[in-house]
């Protein structure tokens, strides 16, 4: 029997051919009808059969079928226990899922955006399997049964004029069908010596390369003899003859599917993943890395995606392998458990987003105007105040052009920095790094599952301001080229506590002598890192000088006008305005 459900329309009419014996061979959509405003389905239950009408989905019954069909599906669900066997090629543009085995001596072609599953215990079995990419979406498999095929396809759409960060979702796909595509370069990362090898002729699995620079947009073809499944097992090193970039590694999704970063094995690894993205694609931004926590479950967002721990298939990805010693291995383990087609019909580093529904969550943004960067801080119960798995270290984006902001927890510059609790009336240093003088702003972009009583402010103590931070709220400032850990700090209050700068500066005076120098008294204690700091009216530094007894004195010569005297004196940092004639 055949039937037509669904759709909201009427007048659609399916007719079957049948063999000497009654099986239906083939199924013919004579009239599609009118009025369907969605897919119907068409299901056709024993002796078995198909389908022609591709805007719908075809469900094959309990039958042994070997039909002659059509050659597109829009969904193809496989419920029949005797096996189906499909004489012709054809593709999928919606979702195929198998749940008994299908065979087809030709080509299974899985068209952008479409996702196969294949149940366990089950095969999918074809000469040819091609997994096709588009601008909008990539197709995805995941295969918890068996795939015997002869050649995998696995396309990925990459645009021109910029880097792309990949990896191979099959066995034995060489370099050269990446570099012959897209008319760039191909580049894996050595961490014992920090080096850019051009990639082997035949791409290792689970390792990340980069497309360098692609002068052609369009589609590379990753094409092997089988799709990556199964345990996958990845040695790091952590050597000795790196510093700043000690214990990082390129490494990639090795499996034609989304698999899941919080859910991976890992041995002295780091719970935290960098992508190297842009900033701003659209507007052709700088070049950033958007961070994601997988125990704190957040993500940076500087992209403009949210990047979540649902890695997408063919990307490549950073991991950091932890340690006291200098040279120390770490290994990476996914297996197919870990696997999904989640954001299966979006592009690389689009996937939805998980959040955390408990943890307070404070994100700030820095820009220019033009580039800007994330800081995130978080509050847990699980945490602990210093470092420890909720928190992500910062990779700086060594570019000028983009401005940095971070939080300090010892001598490590934190992009995620997950708490205890919230320590209220007590400065949290916030760093920011610049490579050129300019104009910035600071904003609060999200501020999620506080207390309504709860507050946040940003101090300045180079200007001697402080301003609430509301989502939607900027703070505005300009800077000189300057890297400091001591000029913004920022403060959480109750509603009911006001903000009182003159509170600040108890314990230090700033006055001129009458040789119009600037003068510093601190009563009590100073501390043996303690400084004093001058600045001008737009945040230029302009002078710096170790504070060594209660009285300092500051010899330069200064022009007539208003400037920012900073005094730094253990964990307290106090600014103050002084006008020279």
């Amino acid at each position: 029997a055949i039937t037509i459900t669904g759709g909201g329309g009427t007048g659609a009419v399916a007719t079957a051919s049948t063999n000497a014996s009654g099986v239906i061979t083939s199924v013919n959509i004579s009239n599609p009808g009118s009025g369907y405003t969605s897919a119907p389905t068409v299901t056709v239950t024993t002796p078995g059969g198909g389908s022609g009408f591709t805007a719908g989905t075809v469900l094959f019954g309990t039958g042994a079928i070997t039909p002659t069909l059509p050659t597109q599906y829009s969904n193809l669900t496989i419920s029949n226990t005797a096996g189906v066997t499909l004489p012709n090629d054809f593709s999928v543009s919606g979702t195929l899922l198998v749940n008994e085995s299908l065979t087809r001596v030709g080509a299974i072609t899985l068209l952008a955006g479409a996702k196969a599953t294949i149940d366990s215990g089950k095969t999918l079995t074809a000469t040819t399997l091609n997994l096709n990419s588009s601008a909008s979406g990539t197709a995805t498999l995941v295969n918890y049964g068996t795939t015997t095929i002869t050649t995998a396809n696995v396309d990925q759409y990459l645009t021109s004029s910029r880097n792309w960060y990949v990896s191979s979702p099959v066995t034995g796909a060489t370099s050269g069908a990446i570099t012959t595509a897209t008319g760039g370069t191909l580049v894996s990362y050595n961490e014992v010596n920090g080096s850019w090898p051009s990639a082997d002729a035949t791409l290792a699995v689970g390792t990340g390369y980069i497309a360098v620079s692609p002068t052609t947009s369009g589609i590379v073809t990753f094409s092997g003899s089988s799709l990556n499944t199964g345990a996958q097992s990845f040695t790091l090193t952590r050597s000795d003859s790196l510093v700043q970039k000690r214990g990082f590694n390129l490494i990639g999704n090795p499996y034609p599917s989304y698999v899941n970063w919080q859910s991976a094995t890992r041995t002295k690894v780091g719970p935290t993943m960098w992508y190297r993205s842009k900033n701003d694609v659209a507007n052709g931004g700088a070049y950033t890395f958007a961070t994601f926590g997988a125990v704190s479950g957040e993500g940076t967002s500087v992209s403009g995606i949210a990047v979540t721990g649902l890695i997408p298939p063919m990307q490549g990805f950073w991991v950091r392998v932890s340690g006291t010693t200098a040279s120390e291995s770490g290994s990476v383990a996914f297996d197919n458990t870990m696997r999904s087609h989640a954001g299966a019909t979006s592009t690389m580093l689009k996937a939805p987003t998980m959040v955390n529904a408990n943890q307070q969550v404070l994100r700030l943004q820095v820009s220019n105007g033009i580039n800007s960067d994330e800081a995130i801080v978080l509050f847990n119960e699980n945490a602990t105040n210093g470092m420890d798995d909720f928190d992500s270290p910062k990779m700086t984006n060594a570019n000028a052009l983009v401005p940095e902001i971070y939080t300090i927890v010892g001598n490590e510059q934190l992009v995620i920095n997950g708490l205890n609790n919230i320590p209220l009336n007590t400065e949290l240093p916030l760093g920011f790094t610049t490579g050129q003088s300019n104009t910035f702003s600071i904003k609060a972009t999200e501020f999620r599952n506080f207390d309504v009583s709860t507050r946040v402010y940003l101090k300045d103590n180079v200007m001697g301001t402080e301003q609430e931070l509301t989502v939607g709220t900027s703070y505005s400032f300009s800077s000189a080229v300057e890297s400091t850990s001591t000029r913004f700090s920022l403060v959480f209050k109750s509603a009911g506590v006001t903000t009182d700068l003159s509170k600040s500066t108890e314990g230090v005076v700033v006055f001129k002598n009458t040789n119009n120098q600037i003068v510093v008294n601190c009563k009590g204690t100073v501390d043996s890192e303690a400084s004093v700091s001058v600045y001008n009216e737009v945040g230029q530094k302009l002078t710096v000088k170790r504070i060594t007894s209660s009285k300092t004195v500051l010899d330069n010569t200064f022009t007539p006008g208003v400037y920012i005297v900073s005094v730094k004196n253990g964990f307290k940092t106090i600014s103050q305005k002084i006008t020279l004639n």
